[in-house]
């Protein structure tokens, strides 16, 4: 029936149905009284998907909202509640819990001890000139900047704990270059390079992202870790 309306009552989205719609809760599990449920509906193709998404379907003389469906692993960790199996959308839990103090509050909004300040630091650097780039500050760490150019804004920083006992610095042979930073981390026996980048085409406009630039030809060494954001799309979750 579901399969015929949608096929009826929204003939300009063109769509083809596949297989058999169901409820996402099954009967059950639908709470006494219940009036609405989410309903599991396959298009032939991807575009059929974003023309439904984008235009709403017309089932039952009423245009209901349609949106892709997600799917929830039980090891999944909502960061709403920090519980598992379900997302921070269909959280069912009354209050949020933070997950530097469980206390019934986003962890965004959590306070920090030492002075008070909730949430973490923004970057917030000169309109024009980035020869003395800074962001906003906190009692608590330190900021280290990576080599750039004075006309080009920073895209990677490195916070560090004042309360660390590390000797933690920008290293030598860090590259001149505002999406990547070489940190050196030493406990005065051993060293280690942390390499942070954003994995970008450059802003002076070279078609080369950070890897291309900095790592494809020479790789860190073995006593080396590599974090960032890295620009890895996927076709699955962002084409």
């Amino acid at each position: 029936m579901i399969k015929d309306e949608i096929s009826t009552f929204n003939k300009p989205l063109d769509l083809k149905v596949i297989g058999t719609p169901y409820w996402l809760t099954s009967e059950s599990k639908r709470i006494g009284g219940q009036r609405a449920a989410s309903l599991v509906i396959a298009f032939a193709t991807e575009e059929e998907q974003t023309r439904a998404i984008r235009n709403r379907l017309s089932i039952g003389g009423i245009s209901v909202r349609v949106e892709k469906i997600r799917s929830v692993l039980p090891s999944t960790q909502c960061t709403r509640c920090l519980g598992y199996g379900h997302l921070q959308q269909r959280c069912p839990k009354p209050e949020p819990n933070c997950a530097f103090c469980a206390g019934n509050h986003h962890t965004r909004e959590h306070a920090c001890t030492a002075c008070g300040i909730a949430g973490s630091p923004n970057t917030i650097p000169p309109r024009d000139d980035f020869t003395n780039f800074s962001s906003t500050t906190h009692q608590s760490f330190v900021q280290i900047a990576p080599n750039h150019p004075d006309h080009l804004r920073p895209r990677t920083l490195a916070y560090v704990s004042k309360t660390c006992e590390l000797n933690i610095n920008l290293a030598q042979n860090s590259p001149c270059d505002t999406d990547i930073q070489i940190i050196s981390v030493s406990d005065g026996q051993n060293t280690i390079q942390v390499t942070n980048l954003y994995n970008q085409t450059g802003q002076d406009r070279t078609e080369l992202n950070t890897f291309q630039r900095h790592l494809k030809s020479s790789l860190p060494s073995l006593d080396s870790i590599i974090i960032g954001d890295f620009n890895a799309h996927h076709y699955m979750w962002e084409p």
